[in-house]
């Protein structure tokens, strides 16, 4: 499996950590014990399955699954694990798409948010702009840390946590799984993505 790190463009008050290392193998996460924490990954667009071809030159749009396995736990398992904010920009389109990933289960396992998204060809101007969620009174060298920097030919994922204090706000990115939307990536659901052993 790939790296995390390869596809991290930009990161504030997340980090790179190894939650396996108590166990002796490894389990790499980008994890966030900060409220305010963005994680901007450049993701390849997917190869075009030769049966997709044709309905997308009809369509004119190229349509892949990005799913983001995201750490679950609860609230036994201090600090509390909160919600998790993901949306796309620069080169691909898709719907915004929240999580919480505090449950009320007594385990810690991954589970994974889908996102069907679209290919998409910004202007220039989409890659280089602030991301929203950004507050104008900030510092410029601050502002500077939430630019994204992913070429318009990837497409740009950005995963943030909640701004408040006052709520749960721990989040750790497990696994990132890319492909193109088809029989390819029909095993990208609920039940197989979390019997997955992910180490």
């Amino acid at each position: 499996m790939r790296q995390l790190r390869a596809l991290v463009a930009r990161s504030s008050s997340f980090a790179r950590v190894d939650l396996g290392s108590h166990s002796g193998g490894q389990k790499i996460s980008w994890e966030t014990r900060q409220p305010g924490a963005t994680l901007a990954l450049c993701l390849e667009h997917a190869p075009t399955p030769p049966e997709n071809e044709s309905h997308e030159r009809e369509s004119g749009a190229r349509k892949y699954m990005v799913a983001l396995g995201f750490m679950v736990s609860h609230r036994m398992n201090p600090p509390l694990f909160g919600n998790v904010t993901v949306r796309c920009d620069g080169g691909c389109a898709c719907s915004e798409t929240r999580m919480d990933t505090l449950i009320d289960q007594q385990v810690t396992v991954t589970r994974f948010m889908r996102l069907r998204t679209t290919v998409s060809s910004p202007a220039p101007a989409a890659v280089s702009r602030l991301d929203p969620e950004i507050p104008t009174f900030l510092p410029s060298h601050w502002i500077r840390k939430f630019r994204h920097s992913c070429p318009l030919s990837k497409c740009t994922v950005l995963v943030s946590n909640s701004h408040s204090r006052k709520e749960p706000h721990c989040v750790v990115l497990r696994a990132v799984i890319v492909g193109p939307l088809g029989r390819h990536t029909q095993f990208i659901d609920p039940f197989h993505l979390n019997t997955i052993e992910w180490g």
